[in-house]
């Protein structure tokens, strides 16, 4: 049996660890889900990194205009060189499996930041809205308008 027989090729719908896409993508776990698409972390199996992987979630891959939505994203955000902004590495498809592969950024997600916390000193506040409205401030100059 060869790699490629090895690695199991994604579907809309299916996505689980140990999934590839592309050859070039292994799916290792998944971090979270939004409106649009789940975000998984992975292995750039080429450049040897890992990398988080955005992933359109099967029922808007149907949609052309949801597609494009999504692409524009990734063209976009492809744009931006920001500490503050996550870096685009690719956009691709994969049998009808639309994914954005990005830097992965290892830390806590802000949300589960606000949640074990009661309150907020004032340094941490400033700082983490410092960063906020620094990469708003850079990707709005750059065309860029984040709509969530």
């Amino acid at each position: 049996m060869s790699w490629d027989e090895t690695i199991p090729t994604i579907r809309p719908g299916s996505m689980d660890a140990e999934t590839a896409l592309t050859d070039r993508y292994q799916i290792t776990s998944h971090l979270a889900r939004g409106g649009m698409a789940d975000v998984y972390e992975g292995t750039d199996n080429l450049l040897n990194r890992r990398v988080a992987i955005k992933v359109l979630h099967a029922e808007k891959s149907a949609d052309h205009e949801a597609r494009e939505r999504f692409r524009r994203e990734a063209r976009s955000a492809a744009k931006l060189t920001h500490p503050n902004i996550v870096g685009i590495y690719d956009f691709g498809e994969d049998a009808g499996t639309y994914f954005i592969a990005m830097e992965f950024v290892k830390g806590r997600e802000l949300q589960s930041y606000l949640e074990a916390s009661e309150r907020f000193a004032m340094h941490d506040i400033v700082r983490i809205m410092g960063q906020l409205l620094e990469a708003l401030d850079y990707s709005h100059k750059h065309g860029v308008v984040h709509r969530d």
